[in-house]
């Protein structure tokens, strides 16, 4: 018998005292048999205490438990429990096929991974910043792209980034997609950028996927992290080209001139950056509706003789823009089409303020040889009964002498 057993006896019999004895009394066999069950009843309480939690593989312990035995309290301490499921917990996951949280089924082999990149067109109006998704199924893929995936989705992925939109002269390259954890992907991308010294186009942006096609690297797919390689800026009073030489987005112009007639075709030309104007109508709120076309102005002037470059911003308030028409006629009375109801972005997942349309365009139509000082016109016609609003236009404009 153990000393805690024949402690606990004792402390019965004491209590007991006259009942022990006599007719009907216990005896010492019944009192010992008693100890034991009591002593095995604490035994089990104790035990109890201990939790396991089956779902992760991690066990729980409760701290220290007590058990009373009339009016002696004994603590005994719980051990502390071995977790041997190979969970660290860290993250929940151990990367290994068959983990029962469900979060990594195959984590893949750790390194960078082949990789090609697709040329594929994204809509004007994508423009999400610090992005990046993997499209693993068609309807992935048809969420921001039109046509069938360039790839086989089967055993490849598609890896979409966008860092942000960019201004002329700035871009982005892919430059590695790795596996950098379980189920953790990371793609990095460099920036060329123009330094502050250089010159461009203040108000137009556009959009810079990242495409590329790449083994399929673990399962099931997550989000992609993100990560930028270091660079540095093109150095504009270093590496600049001098007026009137050709320019392109690799080779920008010396300081304080502009890249004129570079949001038509490359090569453009590099003039005197004081012959870019913007000009902003500021808010408006002008509204339109069917069968009453708006015709808004503004005024240019300050600028050279003739167009280099014609840059339009427009923010149009409308449920259904494909029943707009909006046009621009510059102050020689050339009208060039802005947006033919065109289909909208409001359905995508991506698009941000449906029922808002934001244009940033360069129009197509204007000659390089027509004025620019003077009354600009913007025209909005619509064939939907809604009504809608023009809340703003903008135009930024690199002219030269004719």
């Amino acid at each position: 018998m153990s000393p805690l057993r024949l402690l606990l006896g004792i402390a019965l019999l004491l209590a007991l005292g006259p009942a022990c004895t006599g007719d009907g009394g216990a005896t010492a066999a019944e009192t010992s048999a008693t100890e034991t069950s009591a002593t095995e009843t604490s035994s089990t309480t104790i035990v109890s205490t201990a939790t396991s939690d089956t779902t992760t593989g991690d066990s729980t312990t409760t701290g220290d438990s007590t058990t009373t035995t009339g009016d002696t309290d004994t603590t005994t301490p719980t051990a502390e429990t071995t977790d041997t499921s190979g969970d660290t917990n860290t993250t929940g996951d151990t990367g290994t096929t068959g983990d029962t949280d469900g979060l990594c089924l195959d984590r893949g082999d750790l390194g960078p991974l082949d990789y090609t990149v697709v040329d594929q067109p994204i809509s004007e109006f994508f423009g999400a910043s610090d992005f990046a998704a993997i499209l693993s199924a068609e309807d992935d893929y048809a969420a921001y792209f039109d046509g069938p995936p360039p790839a086989d989705l089967a055993s490849e992925w598609l890896v979409l980034a966008q860092p942000g939109r960019t201004t002329i002269g700035t871009r982005h390259s892919l430059v590695g997609v790795d596996i950098d954890g379980a189920c953790s992907l990371a793609v990095t991308y460099a920036t060329a950028t123009l330094g502050d010294s250089c010159e461009t186009f203040t108000t137009y942006t556009r959009p810079a996927p990242l495409l590329a096609r790449t083994p399929i690297g673990f399962d099931p797919p997550t989000e992609p992290a993100l990560l930028k390689a270091p660079g540095q800026p093109f150095d504009c009073g270093r590496q600049g080209v001098g007026e009137f030489e050709p320019c392109t987005e690799d080779t920008w112009c010396a300081p304080g001139l502009l890249c004129a007639g570079i949001t038509r075709a490359s090569p453009g030309m590099c003039m005197d950056a004081a012959l870019r104007g913007v000009f902003d109508s500021l808010d408006l709120d002008l509204e339109f509706t069917k069968g009453q076309p708006l015709m808004t102005t503004i005024e240019a002037a300050g600028l050279a003789t003739v167009d280099m470059d014609v840059i339009i911003n427009v923010v149009v308030d409308h449920p259904d823009p494909s029943a707009l028409t909006i046009t621009l006629t510059n102050p020689s009375a050339n009208e060039v089409m802005v947006w033919d109801q065109e289909p909208d972005p409001f359905d995508a997942i991506w698009y941000p303020e449906p029922g808002t349309l934001r244009l940033s365009r360069v129009p197509v139509g204007f000659s390089g040889d027509e004025s620019v000082n003077g009354t600009w016109i913007l025209t909005i016609t619509s064939t939907s009964d809604a009504p809608g609003s023009l809340v703003s236009w903008q135009l930024e404009i690199m002219s030269r002498y004719d």
